[in-house]
């Protein structure tokens, strides 16, 4: 996060506009990270939550980038922080649950 916290925005909010993470800290959030992740290595998601500590973090052992059913533990935690988004006010009943 060299570049003071921004973000490259996808098509979703414009493809040349990047977003700093002042843009994003009103919106509730969580950062999953497998431990052995290669692909976003820790160092990103920790400097990425120290950037925006609004945002949970969580990290989960034993599992790498994919949520896959050889990662059972990464998919419960993006299941976990999906749950607590969709309760949060402002949200709720606004989206709804996979299960």
């Amino acid at each position: 996060m060299s570049d003071g916290g921004a973000i490259q925005a996808g098509s979703a909010v414009s493809r040349n506009r990047r977003l700093k993470v002042d843009d994003l800290r009103e919106l509730p959030a969580g950062i999953v990270q497998g431990r052995y992740d290669t692909v976003t290595p820790m160092a990103t998601g920790w400097a990425l939550h120290r950037t925006w500590p609004e945002a949970r973090s969580t990290i989960v052992d034993e599992t790498s980038h994919a949520a896959t059913d050889r990662a059972p533990a990464l998919t419960l935690a993006l299941g976990a922080v999906s749950d607590r988004l969709c309760d949060t006010p402002g949200v709720r009943g606004r989206v709804r649950r996979s299960r």
